[in-house]
């Protein structure tokens, strides 16, 4: 992964994002984490801090826009845990909404899986695989094939683009 301190974000490294985590605070792991995976294999990471709050976040990968996470979507089921909603307060009552250009995988305890639709086929397999084996929550075994996956759909879709005379 990208260092994730003292790194430089533009718009331009959010631009076609294919894959990335999110772990929502107080997740189990490393809360305030999110992962990206682009189009094109590269992958980089950040906190959401004082220095990167999510709204500018927002700004530089504005798919975030509209969406929320707490827990599970409305229509997922979650075996691995309960969602407990504390307060009285409205937002506690919000269930995750993704970004609508891509599918949304819970993990369980605040962590979240976004694919975009158009890469989930190569993907989800792999992630198919890894839940099998009881290997998702590791991201580094993970990682390779699925930039292996997104690279070589990119590498397709750019192919079928080209015309020959």
């Amino acid at each position: 992964m990208a260092n994730v301190k003292n790194q430089e974000y533009t718009k331009e490294m959010f631009k076609d994002i294919a894959f990335f985590t999110l772990a929502e605070p107080g997740a189990m792991g490393v809360g305030n984490l999110m992962e990206f995976i682009t189009a094109e294999g590269e992958k980089f990471s950040l906190f959401f801090s004082e220095e990167m709050p999510y709204s500018k976040v927002k700004e530089y990968f504005p798919a975030l826009v509209d969406c929320y996470w707490n827990g599970p979507e409305s229509d997922e089921s979650c075996r691995t845990e309960f969602v407990f909603y504390l307060s009285k307060d409205e937002r506690n009552f919000k269930h995750t909404k993704p970004p609508k250009n891509y599918t949304h995988l819970y993990e369980g305890f605040g962590n979240h899986i976004c694919i975009r639709k158009d890469y989930y086929p190569v993907v989800e397999p792999i992630i198919r695989d890894l839940i099998e084996k009881n290997e998702l929550v590791n991201w580094y075994k993970r990682t390779e094939k699925i930039i292996n996956a997104i690279k070589n759909l990119t590498a397709e879709k750019k192919k079928e683009n080209i015309k020959c005379d």
